[in-house]
């Protein structure tokens, strides 16, 4: 089964089930959707806001069939989000003017569109365009903008 993965989700409701299984009803922009967590346990906390990776159930109970988020993990949301590409770090963040931007591991920093198609600001000197290329992409799915 594939796993996808779904940032900035809030939590709506939250209930403990017997067996220490956690039950959510979660919202994302303007959708409302229920999950589980299989085996989570009673005392581990939660934030109001998380990042989920999840699969797609069927959810037979009590002759009724129902999709289902099984959730296969759960982080507190961030803002940032690191990434690793060619054994180097970067942190990445969209900011308040829906800007995008990258932070290298030398603090240095690279800014462009929401799209990626226009380079706002930069802190490098950008010699390697197929490789900020990639990195802007890779970028962008990590903070849950593609696919």
């Amino acid at each position: 089964r594939p796993i996808f993965w779904s940032r900035k989700c809030e939590i709506i409701s939250m209930k403990i089930l017997k067996g220490g299984h956690l039950k959510l009803i979660l919202s994302q922009d303007s959708s409302v959707f229920e999950a589980i967590k299989w085996r989570h346990g009673t005392s581990k906390q939660i934030p109001k806001l998380i990042d989920i990776a999840f699969c797609l159930n069927i959810n037979y109970w009590k002759d009724k069939r129902t999709f289902q988020m099984e959730i296969k993990d759960i982080r507190p949301y961030s803002k940032t989000v690191k990434i690793s590409k060619n054994n180097r770090t970067y942190s990445c963040q969209i900011n308040d003017n829906n800007k995008i931007s990258i932070k290298n591991e030398r603090n240095q920093i690279v800014s462009f569109n929401f799209d990626g198609t226009q380079l706002e600001s930069s802190d490098v000197n950008i010699i390697e365009s197929n490789y900020i290329d990639s990195l802007k992409n890779d970028v962008r799915v990590a903070l849950g903008l593609l696919p």
